[in-house]
């Protein structure tokens, strides 16, 4: 099809020749004709019309937050003469770190192929449509309408939280007061405190089992057997992570804020738990909640780590306490252990010590270690790039520390964690001892 430039010149070629024929004007009548006969030349050059863009089959799908990947095109153009404009969309929350994603190609009189490819920061965690690379050919001079092609959906590139490293809270020597399952889950069944039945005593039994008043009292009536205590076995320590994603989790920069944070700790901790055997749950506080039911193994971790993907900030949220009753209800009976991933605010304060204390309903205190834990996010780091930004920061902080004695006094561990400035698991570590 013309284009609005071919079709422009073409009425004035005609122009000037039907005035050069009417008024006798040789100057006219020439320069009439030489552009009829530009237009002819020009519009029997064609541009390149058959471009094909393979995509490398080993470019990757799934990548961590902060990794850096290659993506790679294959461009062929056959036909024509012409500029080929070739653009291969990114998400807009990546990085452009080396290369470049938009290319201008000549296409001369002979075929040829030209490889593509540039390395892309991904940023921010998610699940992103990928698109394949667009094109546009065009009309050496601008007569002819562009060719467009491309964009089609290719697939979906999956960015994962970077997985922090807490392995070091493993060591048999360390002691906490966070409820660590060094030697608090078994697989196979340790006896718990909880008393179920008498038996009579086998020679699998320990010695020490035996009740000996029970015994006696039994032998008066003609038995001959010791009896032996028998009490409730320890199953799997079940873990619940309660993340908020009210609109304070939202704070920081387009690129990374609290919740991006918080997600990277519930996966940690989520990861750390499982390795150990526990049975891990999630409930995330959006306007429905999302509540996924303790389980165990690789199976559970990947179904967790799908849902803290796609999580995001909602304007209503669920309050941290309807949170903990369903999770509670969910596990009755089997004294689970809760970690409340928040930001603490002096707003959100009487909401966080509501959640504790109903999380608190479900479960039995151990002395001196803890079975609520509150991970207080602090973004306002992220937002603080000179030396007056971060006093600021440090004077929020320092705001709410009458709102994270009241969760203390409620019963919880409280563990305040500026990203910026530490890593999680050094965070988790504090007030341990050897």
């Amino acid at each position: 099809m013309l284009y609005f430039h071919a079709k422009g010149t073409t009425s004035l070629a005609l122009f000037l020749f039907v005035v050069g024929i009417v008024l006798g004007n040789i100057v006219l009548l020439t320069s009439g004709f030489v552009l009829i006969i530009f237009i002819a030349f020009a519009l029997a050059v064609q541009q390149p019309t058959r471009v094909s863009i393979k995509r490398d089959p080993r470019d990757p799908t799934s990548s961590f937050v902060g990794q850096v990947i290659e993506r790679n095109a294959l461009v062929s153009v056959e036909g024509g003469v012409g500029p080929v404009i070739v653009n291969d969309p990114i998400p807009e929350q990546f990085e452009l770190v080396e290369g470049s994603n938009y290319k201008l190609f000549w296409k001369g009189l002979h075929s040829f192929e030209v490889k593509m490819a540039y390395r892309i920061k991904c940023t921010k965690r998610g699940n992103y449509q990928l698109f394949a690379p667009s094109y546009e050919s065009r009309h050496p001079l601008n007569m002819r309408d562009v060719s467009r092609g491309g964009r089609e959906p290719e697939g979906t590139l999956t960015v994962r939280p970077k997985l922090m490293n807490i392995r070091r809270m493993r060591d048999p020597r360390t002691m906490s007061r966070i409820p660590l399952p060094i030697g608090s889950v078994a697989k196979g069944g340790l006896p718990t405190t909880d008393f179920r039945e008498l038996k009579e005593y086998t020679p699998d039994d320990p010695y020490n089992s035996i009740n000996w008043k029970a015994t006696a009292r039994f032998c008066s009536r003609g038995s001959r057997r010791p009896y032996v205590n028998v009490f409730e076995k320890e199953g799997r320590k079940i873990v619940w992570l309660i993340l908020d994603v009210s609109i304070p989790m939202s704070i920081g920069t387009t690129v990374r804020n609290a919740l991006d944070h918080a997600v990277e700790a519930a996966d940690a901790l989520s990861y750390f738990y499982l390795e150990r055997g526990c049975s891990v749950g999630l409930y995330a506080c959006t306007k429905q909640g999302v509540l996924r039911p303790p389980d165990t193994g690789r199976r559970q971790y990947r179904v967790l780590l799908k849902d803290l993907i796609a999580i995001q900030t909602t304007t209503s949220p669920q309050p941290l306490a309807a949170a903990a009753e369903r999770c509670g209800k969910y596990s009755i009976g089997t004294n689970p252990m809760f970690i409340i991933i928040t930001c603490l605010i002096p707003a959100s304060s009487p909401s966080v010590v509501r959640g504790v204390k109903e999380a608190l309903k479900y479960m039995r205190m151990a002395r001196g270690r803890y079975s609520v834990i509150v991970v207080d996010v602090n973004p306002y780091g992220l937002l603080a790039k000179r030396e007056e930004e971060r006093l600021g920061s440090e004077a929020m902080k320092v705001l709410t520390n009458q709102e994270s004695r009241a969760i203390a006094r409620s019963g919880a561990l409280i563990v305040r964690w500026d990203p910026t400035k530490q890593d999680f698991s050094r965070v988790m570590l504090r007030g341990m001892k050897r």
